[in-house]
């Protein structure tokens, strides 16, 4: 039982963690299966970094940066 709970834990995280970047990054996955495949979570990572990219690149490129 304790490998459930981790594994549940390890999702909750990761769906906590996705949730803030959800104004800049809307993930695609089928949440209706019980067990995720590997290639889906490679599919997501490669989506993440794509987005992290371009959320760099967003805040680094808009007038959020500090003036000095």
């Amino acid at each position: 039982m304790k490998g459930f709970e981790y594994y549940r834990q390890a999702v909750q995280e990761m769906r906590s963690a996705l949730a803030a970047l959800e104004p800049y990054f809307i993930p695609e996955w089928q949440d209706d299966l019980w067990q995720t495949v590997d290639a889906e979570y490679a599919t997501l990572l490669t989506q993440l970094k794509n987005s992290r990219k371009k959320t760099l690149f967003f805040y680094w490129g808009s007038d959020r940066r500090l003036m000095r």
